[in-house]
């Protein structure tokens, strides 16, 4: 019994839980949805990658989704978009993107990666993208209990 009630705190105390990496914000919108806002203007390393990782073992048990919100600008080394969503527990991602130029940079990295068949969708933030990209990942999630 005592089990079950540490998980319930536990679970709570996740959801809606805000917690900032040295180059990003992660909001947990489920138990099993997170949010990344990847600040501004900054170039994504190894070293960042790793440091979301380990954040992401210490507080996802089991398989999840990831909403990336590209709402600022920012780039990947190639060595870093080579590893890139490849989280062992992470099922489905929704990107979603503002303008052109972020378009081009995930049609890139789709390119580059095209062998690890990511599960990957990209919706417009200009024509209600959060929602849709959300409610997709809800329903990829579920896909997985049936």
């Amino acid at each position: 019994m005592y089990n079950n009630v540490w998980c319930t705190i536990t679970y709570k105390a996740v959801v809606n839980m805000k917690h900032r990496l040295s180059f990003a914000t992660i909001n947990f919108l489920s138990d099993s949805i997170v949010e990344m806002i990847i600040d501004d203007d900054i170039e994504i390393t190894i070293e960042m990658l790793e440091e979301y990782d380990l954040f992401l073992d210490q507080y996802l048990g089991s398989n999840f989704a990831m909403l990336i919100n590209r709402i600022n600008s920012y780039h990947c080394t190639f060595e870093a978009k080579m590893i890139a969503v490849s989280h062992g527990k992470l099922y489905a991602i929704a990107v979603v993107i503002y303008n052109k130029e972020a378009r081009k940079e995930i049609d890139a990295l789709l390119k580059i990666r095209a062998v690890d068949t990511l599960n990957l969708k990209v919706f417009s933030g200009l024509e209600l993208g959060w929602q849709q990209g959300y409610e997709w990942l809800q329903d990829e999630l579920k896909s997985l209990e049936a």
